[in-house]
């Protein structure tokens, strides 16, 4: 066992009561006498060892107390005016010093939490009385008063025992977990088995290659944070899943490990418990991914600026600013158009602290070959075919009844159900005339001539819902 010792400057306050300062850390106890004090600081100092393995990292060579005296003018500063007192005050401040290195002094003025280093022990007393004077002109009569009051200190000591091989670093360990990763987010990409069990829609980026490459520039190169910019439906998840999928693949080759971590906005807040509570949780969270070589994704980027105080200066958003601003942190997440605009209006510098991947909609010959491509997915994956007229109508009927989604995000949902209907009914095949049979059973459809595709409930009722609020009468299917 290795011990280390820690100075105790100690203040008898009176008969009943000691204060004891830590030198080197802002550690203070009140008690009734030394031994007592000392037994609660070594206490907690163990306690603090043996669950996290961290201890105070101070090392002074035979610390020495020496009292610095200086006589200063208490004066009372109102903005820019100043109103100096007529008599000067007369005040010894207590000096803790020990050699940290050959020929290198650290000194700590612990009633004023100053520190400082001397490389000549000739000059330690007129460094401490410039560091006294710069501290004390800053305070108001009262505190220099106070601080006038103490009593004359004595030193002592505090032991800590810790293992020789068990010295604090900040190195990350492969045996241990990111507590508040596990806790708040889920790793990306999902393990095999758990992708097995996922929706039948592939987790691909069709004939959205240029703009992957993009991400994976951006985030692997340039290390910055990236938002991907575009409408619903165009494939801004699919653009993100395929650029952290490669990124993964490509950090296995190497020995520089990248890992992805998928969480909710609400998620920073949920948990919180007291002031300060998320704030904390968010800073363990960015050393967490330091640590890691971490990339945070954000699901719902724009619920940033909403959460965690009244208003966006309060936000998790504006929290975390700082960090990304000094390359602390890299986040990643998706927006429409119309919620970029609101980020920049509400937190500007947000975005300004992203670089931006915007996507358009897809032309109609690359979305002919992404519908051919799923096709191919669900035959071999399934064994299940969708004939061309079932794309071809699946496509006219989506472009009509939902104009406020883009291809080829709702082509690929609203096949994707399809393709679950027809796993559960047990057919290898999907025609027109499969989507009439189901779609007939109920009578309020029977009018509707646009229904060859519609094998989903929710699908049927907001098409029919569409149809109904048009007031025109549709034909009757002959």
């Amino acid at each position: 066992m290795e011990k280390l010792t820690y100075p105790l400057l100690c203040f008898q306050l009176n008969e009943n009561a000691i204060l004891g300062i830590l030198v080197g850390t802002s550690y203070q106890v009140v008690e009734a006498n030394q031994n007592k004090l000392k037994s609660v600081l070594i206490d907690h100092l163990t306690k603090i060892y043996k669950k996290d393995g961290d201890y105070p990292l101070l090392e002074l060579e035979a610390p020495t107390l020496r009292m610095i005296e200086t006589t200063m003018r208490p004066t009372y500063r109102f903005g820019h005016s100043a109103f100096p007192l007529s008599s000067k005050v007369k005040i010894a401040m207590p000096l803790v010093y020990g050699e940290a290195e050959p020929n290198v002094y650290e000194c700590f003025l612990p009633l004023l939490d100053e520190s400082f280093y001397c490389y000549d022990i000739g000059q330690l007393d007129s460094l401490a009385r410039h560091f006294i004077s710069n501290s004390l002109d800053e305070k108001g009569p009262e505190e220099i008063y106070r601080l006038a009051g103490y009593p004359m200190p004595t030193l002592d000591v505090v032991t800590l025992k810790v293992k020789e091989d068990s010295f604090f670093t900040y190195t990350w360990n492969v045996t241990q977990t990111p507590k508040v990763l596990e806790r708040l987010a889920e790793r990306y990409p999902y393990p095999k088995a758990v992708q097995r069990n996922l929706a039948s829609s592939p987790d691909a980026a069709w004939e959205l290659d240029e703009y992957v490459a993009q991400v994976v520039e951006k985030l692997m190169q340039q290390r910055a944070s990236v938002l991907v910019v575009g409408n619903h439906g165009v494939g801004k998840s699919a653009v993100l899943r395929q650029a952290f999928r490669k990124l993964v693949s490509f950090s296995k080759k190497t020995e520089n490990e990248q890992s992805f971590w998928r969480i909710q906005a609400q998620r920073f807040t949920a948990t919180s418990k007291y002031l300060g509570d998320w704030q904390e949780t968010a800073e363990e969270m960015v050393w967490e991914l330091g640590v890691m070589n971490g990339i945070l994704w954000v699901e719902d980027i724009v619920r940033l600026l909403r959460e965690g105080g009244k208003g966006v200066e309060d936000s998790v958003a504006a929290y975390l600013l700082p960090f990304m601003q000094q390359g602390k942190l890299q986040i990643t997440g998706e927006v429409t158009p119309q919620e970029l605009e609101s980020m920049r209006r509400l937190l500007p510098g947000f975005v300004e602290s992203m670089q931006l991947v915007e996507l358009p909609e897809l032309p109609e010959r690359s979305l002919t070959v992404v519908l051919d491509k799923f096709n191919a997915h669900v035959q071999q994956a399934y064994k299940i075919s969708l004939t061309q007229d079932a794309l071809n109508t699946s496509t006219r009927l989506l472009r009509r009844f939902y104009p406020y989604e883009s291809f080829p995000g709702k082509s690929i949902r609203f096949l994707g159900e399809c393709v679950s209907e027809a796993i559960f009914h047990k057919k290898t095949r999907f025609t027109n005339g499969m989507c009439w049979r189901n779609s007939s059973a109920e009578p309020a459809y029977r009018s509707c001539s646009f229904e060859t595709t519609c094998c989903s409930t929710k699908w049927r009722s907001a098409i029919f819902s569409t149809k109904k609020s048009s007031g025109r009468r549709l034909p009757r299917r002959s």
